[in-house]
């Protein structure tokens, strides 16, 4: 049943659809697909990243256990990768703007071509890791692919995996809310590998008030936990929810 409505969103959301059954079993050579949307949008999706677009557009990953719908309002984007949510967003959610933070090179330079690629949404792209503090940090990532999904900020980590390190510039949430002059957040989306538990801590409570719904991807961690995220948002004042690594936290009284 979960198989046949992926494929329900797959032809209710994506015009060419056919493309992407010539691309699973191997009728295409070209290293990156194209994706029409029935909204107008349009997507470029590296092959390497098709299952990552396969869970948001197919699966819902992020916006199927949303509270309430997402109307109008800011959504910031952190841990964008190249761009599969952030297009979802401008497409399915309608907000005003969708903010998206990535700092890897790569998978930067594909996320730009897709806001580029829709220039009737106002999708912001910035080249930036979002963490505990402002400035100049190390990030690890496999500089080896062309695109990535498991670019960190935590050092444990990324030795785990065996990423190299390089530099990279850092915000932080509360800088975003200000510099954007975000009064109110509709969805703030967290897929960062770990740094969720850095940025969540590192915000103060009345900011975190400023955003009406948060999802994200929980990366547990040696004395970080589901648990510890949960607690920290019910000290905000949110609501939550999880299914697996996924969870998905709301304000009772939005705007308050």
């Amino acid at each position: 049943m979960l198989t046949a409505m992926r494929y329900v969103n797959l032809v209710k959301r994506v015009a060419n659809w056919p493309d992407y059954f010539l691309a699973k079993f191997g009728a295409r050579s070209s290293d990156r697909i194209e994706f029409k949307l029935r909204s107008g949008d349009l997507i470029e999706v590296p092959s390497s990243c098709v299952g990552e677009f396969k869970q948001i557009f197919f699966g819902n990953l992020y916006a199927r256990g949303l509270a309430r719908p997402v109307a109008g309002g800011d959504i910031i984007d952190i841990g964008a990768n190249v761009g599969c949510f952030t297009v979802f967003a401008a497409s399915e959610l309608r907000p005003n703007r969708v903010i998206a933070f990535e700092p890897d090179p790569h998978n930067f330079r594909q996320l730009e071509k897709n806001a580029a690629l829709n220039p009737n949404r106002q999708i912001i792209a910035r080249q930036q890791a979002v963490g505990r503090t402002s400035g100049e940090v190390t990030f690890y990532n496999d500089t080896s692919a062309d695109f990535t999904i498991g670019g960190t900020l935590v050092g444990d980590r990324g030795a785990q995996r065996g990423y190299a390190a390089f530099r990279v510039q850092c915000t932080t949430l509360p800088s975003i809310l200000e510099t954007y002059r975000i009064e109110r957040c509709s969805l703030l989306k967290l897929d960062c590998e770990g740094a969720e538990f850095d940025i969540l801590q590192s915000t103060d409570d009345s900011l975190l008030r400023r955003i009406d719904q948060i999802v994200m991807e929980v990366h547990e961690m040696p004395g970080r936990s589901m648990h510890d995220i949960v607690l920290r948002l019910k000290s905000a004042g949110f609501e939550s929810r999880s299914e697996g690594p996924i969870l998905w936290a709301w304000q009772e009284k939005p705007g308050c």
